[in-house]
Parts: structure tokens; sequence; C-alpha cells
């Protein structure tokens, strides 16, 4: 795992969103479906211009922690500790409980709320897996 990609699994779940509102062109948009599809890897050119005030934290989280910028330690702990959003757009740890079809699934957050989430990635889950949740997506595997 590379901090590019880290960077683009938390971040590609605004795609959508930031092409509708025109923040992004359609040809963007369809370079970063190439890159959830596996097509290509993820270029900080397209990241920084697609995702520029994500990348901006991570820039200055990076000078205010001595850690180079597209570090992996550096985009980790931007998206799971300091993404610092409240409400749909947060960084949430959820717990799996019940693996359904259609890549819909229901997790666990805040102690006891479940709700549903979405799997872009297709990772294989077990109830009880712990996952770090961006828009409702399941992110990355958290290690308990």
């Amino acid at each position: 795992m590379t901090g590019e990609l880290l960077f683009f699994l938390y971040a590609f779940p605004c795609a959508d969103i930031r092409y509708t509102n025109g923040h992004i062109t359609h040809e963007q948009l369809v370079h970063l479906q190439e890159v959830k599809e596996g097509y290509k890897k993820p270029s900080r050119k397209l990241l920084k211009w697609c995702f520029p005030n994500a990348f901006r934290s991570i820039r200055e989280q990076a000078r205010h922690t001595n850690m180079p910028t597209w570090s992996l330690e550096n985009v980790a702990s931007y998206w799971r500790e300091n993404h610092g959003h409240k409400g749909f757009c947060r960084v949430l740890r959820a717990t799996v409980v019940h693996v359904g079809k259609n890549h819909m699934i229901q997790v666990k957050i805040l102690g006891e709320e479940v709700v549903y989430a979405l799997n872009p990635y297709l990772y294989f889950l077990s109830i009880g897996e712990v996952y770090y949740m961006h828009q409702f997506c399941l992110i990355e595997k958290a290690v308990i």
C-alpha cells in the first residue's frame, strides 16, 4: 500500500459529488474510475487536482509532523485521526454486523448505532471485522 493509494481509497467516494458540483471534469472522473477498477495507479497530479482540499490538509499535516507528504503514515494519520469533518463526511470505525447482497452491508458505529454501508472495493467481509468508513463506504480494515 502506498500513500497515494490510501489517499485515493478515502477520497474516491467524494468523486461523484465533486463531478456533479463541477469541481472535476468528466475526463478526471473517468480516470478516477479507472484507478478504482485497477486499470491505473493514482498519480499525485490527479489526486491534487481532484481533491485539492484533502491534499492541502495532508501537506499541512506533513509540515507540522516532519513527515513526507505522501508517506503512508502521514496519509493514514490524516484520514483516520485528523480529517475533522462531521456528519456524512467524517471517518468512523465501523464493525461489520451483517453482509448482504449487492455490496450492501450493515455496520455498527458509535457504540451501538447500526447503519447501512457500501463495500465499493469489494472486500471479502466477515462479521465482527472493523473497518474505517468514509462517506458510508468501507475504506480499509482497521488493525485492532
